[in-house]
């Protein structure tokens, strides 16, 4: 799977240099295939097993190199906060039924209006895709 190492580092507190990320990732068993190097930065094509999906993610790549480097991790912020709205009452726009409540604890949803299909932010359209 292909990782920009500038997604990586976003999750860092400290981003590591490619050649030290490369050597961590190496390290906790997930091989770094090849790099390569283009004008929007390194793009790790790193070899990861099906019993790894919590590094088939930037996030999860940044938690390994974070525990292997003694840095903290530090997620990006959201662009966007959302107003939470007093309007209708959920249960006019929806309803829920739990037919097995000893197995659903708890449940939580949210009611997203006003989605349009507005062009990206700056931050994602810069980070265009890379060649398969």
């Amino acid at each position: 799977m292909k990782f920009a190492l500038e997604w990586i580092d976003s999750y860092l507190a400290e981003p590591q240099p490619a050649g030290r990320a490369r050597a961590l990732l190496d390290q906790a068993g997930l091989p770094v295939e090849s790099v390569e190097s283009g004008p929007d930065g390194d793009v790790f094509d790193v070899e990861i097993t099906p019993n790894r999906p919590d590094a088939m993610s930037h996030a999860g790549l940044a938690r390994e190199i974070a525990a292997l480097s003694a840095t903290s991790l530090a997620p990006p912020a959201p662009e966007l906060s959302l107003p939470v709205s007093s309007g209708e009452p959920i249960e006019t726009l929806a309803s829920l039924r739990i037919e097995c409540a000893k197995q659903c604890l708890r449940f939580g949803a949210l009611l997203i209006r006003g989605i349009s299909d507005a062009p990206a932010s700056d931050l994602v359209r810069r980070r265009r895709a890379w060649p398969a």
